[in-house]
């Protein structure tokens, strides 16, 4: 038997289990050999392919939670934070169904990094909470979510974990039939929405071309109950003048609908991969675009002479992607992968009055961003036994921003301008002797921001910083220990510096999505300093038989941690400060097959995590972190059906608990329970593998509100909703 494979990739160990996953093509035909049998077989040509695991790391260093397309398939909401919210560490920004980011062990914005196809995804999401991702959620392939230290890899910002969300704009390979093709539509009750994606990919030769494109419209959703809790009522008492009537009136609370939650997205992507057989190199190029508009819930800003109405966001973004990858006969470097790409990303928010202001509708803030991003990898391995990855990784960004100094006059406006320039380069390594796994890294950056606000009058200023990040781990991994099949243990130590943003240092503008004035550090005379992570975490994994269990427990010390803070009985200001805090917290996560019987199986899972942090210097906690959190699933599986039961609680975070999280002027939030379902049906029908779905969330119609959320007292999660859909792929 002659095997003959294309393009084999080599797999460092340890290191790359991360990384890569490969095609191998085997032509497998029968010979004449001398042998007693006589009967020759033929077997007909037939691809093996295994789905790349990763592309750029997987360290014990780093802890990694990898969801296939049919993880992303089952839980796939309007945006990537609602989709990961209820995953181990994971909490989500809610602010409306447009724009939901991810939370990883109570840091956000700026502390976790997300990437698209392993860099950046070039937006302003980062900056404020109303600003949504340009990225769809049903074309999203394959998700990596690093908790922990994992800036060594994706920049030293991403202090808090990074996600990184494989799409399918760029062909991962040739396809094994001249066409292939997949879609999906779906419809939900809670919103009146509809949702629909798909793509296809045509080989000729040693090219693979693909265009996807997506379509997402739904209008406000349903709550149960009220939007506005009656501590909120309580506290702000909502009011706006009558003009008619020479009176203030109190402002409605909603109830039963959310208004101004509707949302509009649609995204198209054109790509294109040639990967000769005869040269070890692949290159990739990819075009997309993508656009949204949603509405965002009404948060009372404190006055009732204030401008009475709705927000609403109208964002695009136009992207090109390259990949370009080669493949060496150099032992020592077997692998060298390049990846870069350019945006340009704008979104305007219009004001449409209500009331007493019916008749004002005008463009509030507008914001656009040019940027780029690139990274160069060489996968190395050393004598000695050591492996590795070495690199240098950037972005530059122009980030430009005007508001109305005085709305509605449209004819008045202030601008801000920043330019931010980041160069990093990094080392990781690792050794394995016996049970035993070193793995260490280094990462240095150097980072360049100039604030061109005011350069028409003569005028700039600017910061020029350098951090430097290490992390060390060990693992001890035995197989066969005791009853044990296996049993893993891990300790990590990292040191983590990130240096601060433009909007941290130089904010000084009114942001009515949070209905709050922000000033940056810079602005109050001391200027932001470096934000030091020092961090421990040990981690516990074991098997034995039909269970598998994980237990992760880390503390993060920060010395200088910038975040940004209410400042009482001044109105609704905001303060980016910078503070030396502790987080705490721990993860841990359960799976049983507890019955297998043929092709049929159930199987359970559970899931707990927690987090807590303080503020050391004022004895108080941090706003907006996570409640502890429990959640369950049973799951029935066999050739052709799945369902699943999920329960879900959040507990309360009240300040009548000792390990409070909640701090004044931050309003207390309910425990919740949460009730889901979700079926799906296979078959085949010709040549089109078909997938009838069902999913029913929130089956108890509970009121559930996101504590990490700015809008929390104000818009709690959609009530019961029903979904149906159909996927079909050739």
């Amino acid at each position: 038997m002659n095997c003959i494979y294309k393009k084999p990739l080599r797999i460092s160990g340890t290191f790359c289990g991360l990384l890569l996953g490969c095609v191998w093509t085997l032509n497998l035909h029968g010979q004449d050999a001398d042998t007693v049998d006589e009967t020759i077989y033929e077997l007909s040509e037939f691809t093996v392919v295994a789905e790349r695991y990763s592309e750029v790391g997987d360290f014990s260093i780093l802890s990694v939670d990898i969801l296939d397309a049919a993880d992303m398939q089952r839980m796939a909401q309007a945006t990537l934070g609602e989709t990961l919210a209820w995953e181990p560490g994971i909490t989500a920004s809610y602010f409306g169904p447009g724009s939901s980011r991810p939370v990883i062990r109570g840091l956000g914005d700026y502390r976790v990094r997300m990437l698209l196809d392993d860099i950046g995804t070039l937006d302003v999401s980062d900056n404020s909470p109303d600003h949504g991702m340009p990225l769809e959620p049903l074309l999203v392939r394959q998700v990596e979510v690093f908790r922990g230290p994992s800036a060594l890899l994706f920049g030293n910002a991403a202090v808090g974990g990074a996600i990184n969300s494989q799409t399918r704009y760029l062909p991962e390979m040739l396809p094994a039939a001249t066409v292939e093709a997949s879609g999906q539509t779906r419809f939900s009750s809670a919103d009146s929405g509809r949702a629909s994606a798909g793509y296809v990919t045509v080989g000729a030769g040693d090219f693979a071309l693909r265009a996807t494109a997506s379509d997402r419209r739904s209008g406000d959703y349903s709550i149960a109950g009220r939007a506005r809790t009656e501590t909120y009522e309580q506290t702000f008492q909502p009011i706006v003048n009558d003009p008619d009537l020479g009176v203030t009136v109190p402002i409605e609370n909603p109830s039963g609908t959310l208004p101004n939650t509707h949302h509009q997205a649609k995204t198209s992507s054109l790509g294109l991969l040639w990967a000769p057989e005869e040269q070890p190199l692949d290159i990739g190029l990819a075009y997309s675009r993508y656009d949204s508009a949603y509405g965002v819930p009404y948060q009372f800003g404190g006055d009732a002479n204030d401008l009475f109405g709705d927000t609403s966001l109208d964002m695009r973004q136009e992207r090109i992607d390259l990949s370009l990858e080669v493949e060496t006969e150099l032992v020592w470097l077997p692998r060298i992968r390049l990846r870069a790409g350019g945006a340009d990303y704008a979104h305007e928010e219009t004001f449409t009055g209500r009331l007493k202001d019916a008749d004002k509708q005008f463009a509030d803030t507008r914001m656009a961003l040019e940027g780029g991003e690139a990274r160069l990898d060489f996968y190395h391995e050393l004598p000695g036994g050591f492996e590795g990855i070495a690199g240098v990784h950037g972005f530059t960004r122009e980030l430009r921003a005007s508001r109305l100094s005085a709305p509605p006059i449209g004819a008045s406006r202030v601008g801000n301008l920043f330019d931010t320039d980041n160069i990093g380069f990094f080392l990781v390594e690792t050794y394995t002797v016996g049970d035993w796994t070193l793995q260490g890294g280094y990462r240095h950056e150097d980072q360049s921001i100039l604030d061109r606000s005011a350069e028409m009058f003569g005028f700039t200023r600017g910061a020029d910083a350098t951090s430097q990040s290490a992390a060390l781990g060990i693992t001890w991994r035995k197989y066969q220990l005791a009853s044990l099949d296996e049993l893993a243990v891990s300790l990590n130590l990292s040191h983590i510096e990130r240096l601060p943003s433009e909007t941290e240092r130089y904010a000084f503008w009114s942001n009515p999505a949070i209905q709050r004035f922000v000033i940056g550090a810079d602005n109050t005379g001391v200027p932001l300093e470096v934000e030091t992570a020092r961090g421990i975490e040990i981690g516990i994994e074991a098997h034995r038989g039909d269970v598998s269990a994980r237990l992760n427990a880390y503390q993060y010390e920060y010395n200088d941690f910038i975040f940004l803070q209410d400042i009482r009985g001044i109105g609704n200001l905001a303060q980016y400060v910078a503070k030396d805090t502790r987080f705490r917290g721990a993860e841990a996560e359960i799976t049983w097959q507890a019955w297998q019987q043929n092709e049929q199986s159930i199987r359970i899972k559970g899931m707990a995590d927690l987090v807590r942090a303080e503020n050391l210097e004022d004895d108080t906690h941090l706003p907006r972190i996570p409640p502890v959190r429990l959640g369950s699933r049973i799951e029935y599986a066999n050739n052709r059906l799945l369902a699943g039961v999920e329960f879900r609680y959040a507990f309360s975070q009240d300040r009548v608990q000792r390990a409070s999280a909640v701090v004044p002027p931050e309003l207390e939030t309910d425990a919740y329970s949460e009730l889901n379902f979700d079926a799906e049906y296979s078959f085949e029908h010709g040549a089109l593998q078909l997938t009838l779905f069902a999913r029913a969330t929130n089956l108890l119609d509970a009121e559930r509100r996101s504590h990490t959320s700015f809008l929390k007292d104000v818009a709690p999660l959609p009530g019961r909703n029903f979904s149906i859909g159909l996927r079909a792929s050739y």
